[in-house]
């Protein structure tokens, strides 16, 4: 009889853009559209000790704010758009962004923590 082979571990940004499991690389650490699951569904990983709250998502918005005010800015002092258009694009910049960073930055969060403390990583 073969024995089956271990998954093979993901690097931190195949686990950090695809929302990998960094032991396994299975697409099982989300149960939602940014919240972790108590345990990968595939291996068992424990993730209760990455709950980090709400830390990313305050830098994520924190820094797409002063981005987007800039390039707001810019945009109404070079094209001079309507008000309505900055009421309707700005905002759902914003947002849309913050989701589409902070999944992928949990992730890394996630495999660079299991990576120290496996012994992978050291700092």
């Amino acid at each position: 009889m073969d024995t089956p082979t271990p998954p093979r571990e993901p690097t931190i940004l195949q686990a950090a853009l695809g929302g990998r499991c960094p032991r396994c690389g299975d697409r099982a650490i989300f149960k939602g559209v940014i919240t972790v699951n108590f345990r990968c569904r595939t291996c068992g990983l424990d993730l209760t000790g990455s709950d980090f709250g709400d830390g990313p998502a305050m830098v994520v918005v924190a820094i797409l704010t002063l981005l987007l005010s800039g390039a707001a800015i810019w945009t109404e002092l070079v094209y001079e758009p309507d008000y309505w258009l900055h009421v309707l694009l700005w905002p759902g910049l914003l947002i849309g962004l913050s989701i589409a960073i902070i999944r992928p930055l949990k992730a890394a969060i996630i495999a660079i923590g299991y990576g120290y403390h496996s012994g992978k990583i050291k700092l």
